[in-house]
């Protein structure tokens, strides 16, 4: 019976936006990060404000 691999990459600090200005990560040469997004199933979590019970 063959395993199914799973990876969990967590990116603390790291928004997804499709703006460039003031995006670091948008801007980097990233080849591994641009792969993941094109070729895997992938999410974001909100993790501030409301969405974690602040005002």
């Amino acid at each position: 019976m063959s395993k199914n691999r799973l990876m969990l990459i967590i990116m603390d600090g790291v928004g997804v936006r499709e703006a460039s200005e003031f995006n670091a990560v948008k801007n980097a040469n990233t080849p591994n990060l641009d792969s993941y997004f094109k070729n895997y199933p992938w999410t974001t979590l909100a993790c501030h404000g409301r969405a974690v019970g602040l005002p």
